[in-house]
């Protein structure tokens, strides 16, 4: 399935509900959203066919995403579900995620690559879907670093081991994440919030992108 508006050579950015789990979510092209993979909601258990193309150079950092958790969580799987199988899949869970912001970020410094084809103007969906991605994957990291200190069970939501304040038990390195790193990334995020609504008055603030 091509996720691109053939009008206007902008790839689709639309809100859906994924039949698999009744949640709403917003799509980007081939490989951006929850449970949004190869054009399409991705039935539980099942890998998405990863010969499909990416649209653009956005939607192929998601596509790389993508195919790093289906990776990590094919690992889980195949695991005994010990405490160091738990460490594992939320330290490859919050890698994947740092290499996914990392290349939005690359992107962005890079004025978010081609202009649209015809126009020379830069394509603000995918501004939009890039700063909602990274911005959503820093909460989200926030969280993720909660489960591996407490190394919670991504199958039972149960915790193995109570939250060591001196750092990582396995490693003996402290954690990610401290409160100057926590306040950092909250005030990075809405430094490139408050950019965007200078630069997209017209998107920001509407819920449609």
């Amino acid at each position: 399935m091509n996720e691109t508006n053939q009008l206007n050579g902008v790839i689709s950015v639309q809100w859906r509900i994924n039949p698999y789990t009744g949640e709403p979510t917003w799509t980007y092209g081939n490989w951006g959203g929850k449970g949004w993979s190869a054009g399409q909601f991705t039935p539980p258990g099942q890998e998405p066919n990863w010969d499909v193309g990416s649209n653009g150079p956005l939607d192929a950092i998601f596509k790389v995403h993508d195919k790093a958790y289906q990776d990590l969580q094919n690992a889980w799987n195949a695991s005994a579900k010990s405490k160091q199988d738990i460490a594992d899949y939320w330290n490859s869970t919050l890698a994947a995620d740092s290499q996914m912001r990392r290349g939005i970020q690359d992107l962005e410094d890079n004025d978010w690559g081609n202009p649209r084809p015809g126009t020379g103007l830069t394509d603000d969906r995918m501004v939009v879907a890039g700063i909602q991605a990274d911005r959503l994957f820093a909460l989200k990291g926030l969280r993720d670093i909660e489960n591996l200190k407490n190394l919670k069970n991504p199958d039972t939501g149960k915790s193995e081991n109570p939250v060591s304040p001196n750092g990582d038990p396995h490693s003996g390195l402290p954690w990610p994440g401290g409160i100057d790193d926590t306040t950092c990334e909250t005030g990075t995020q809405a430094t490139r919030v408050r950019q965007f609504i200078v630069d997209f008055p017209h998107l920001a603030g509407t819920g449609s992108i």
